[in-house]
């Protein structure tokens, strides 16, 4: 779980909670891993992927319709200040 608290910049409790509920929706299935068992095996399910495939669609329209409503010097801002905020949250080390 470590690597994923790593990838999503998530706590381990906010991870271990979205697995729980993602696992109880059938979207996730975990098991333990055959090599450490204090780690946990994800893979997304049909279910799971049936979602991210009907979501994505809708959220990118959302993402263009929004990017829209922005000229060119807004849009390349706001690349800017997402691109600095991604580096800083890279380099924040936890406690």
């Amino acid at each position: 779980m470590s690597r994923l608290t790593q990838l999503s910049y998530m706590s381990k409790a906010s991870v271990s909670a979205a697995i729980r509920t993602l696992t109880a929706q059938n979207f996730v299935a975990r098991e333990r891993s055959a090599d450490d068992a204090r780690s946990l095996n994800l893979e997304i399910t049909d279910a799971g992927t049936d979602v991210v495939e009907h979501i994505y669609p809708v959220y990118n329209q959302r993402e263009q319709a929004w990017a829209s409503l922005l000229d060119a010097d807004d849009r390349a801002a706001l690349l800017r200040v997402l691109e600095r905020l991604k580096e800083r949250t890279r380099n924040h080390e936890r406690p």
